[in-house]
């Protein structure tokens, strides 16, 4: 564990997974300081998890914070990661967040690492994801009779579509 200087943390909106913070946590936690677990944040001191922590610091007029860096590749990651994180433990990720996620990703990701990541069944995800799914599959299909009036082979079209 290190510590930062709370100027040093890079909170970008684009990255928190909440849609909105809860100032009553904020100042619930503001009130116990001493007992509250680091912070992460990436190799370049962006917040991964601990939002509401951060800003308990801030408030109660603190100059430095304790923090646990983790590594992040790319973007990709640090956003996955701060969803996962705020999936499972802490105020968690309300329903409604979670189904805007794995919105997002359903075409992206296996469906296994979604779940994992958001914290959710598989049924909820199939649930939440039906009308993409059932998109998709049209798209494909569409794909599948446009190569095969253009007399393409099973073989062409399966390397093409997969």
């Amino acid at each position: 564990m290190e510590t930062r200087k709370l100027d040093e943390i890079v909170w970008r909106a684009d990255l928190y997974p909440r849609l909105k913070p809860d100032a009553s946590t904020i100042q619930r936690y503001a009130d116990d300081l001493d007992v509250l677990p680091p912070i992460e944040v990436n190799q370049d001191n962006i917040l991964i998890d601990g939002y509401h922590r951060w800003q308990a610091h801030q408030q109660a007029g603190a100059d430095t914070i304790p923090v646990i860096v983790t590594t992040t590749p790319n973007e990709a990651e640090l956003l996955r990661l701060a969803i996962a994180r705020n999936a499972t433990h802490g105020r968690q990720l309300s329903a409604a967040d979670k189904r805007r996620y794995a919105q997002r990703w359903a075409a992206e990701l296996p469906a296994a690492q979604i779940c994992a990541t958001l914290s959710i069944s598989e049924r909820t995800l199939r649930r939440w994801t039906q009308e993409q799914r059932g998109q998709q599959d049209a798209d494909l299909n569409a794909a599948i009779t446009a190569r095969w009036l253009r007399c393409e082979s099973q073989a062409a079209m399966a390397a093409a579509l997969g």
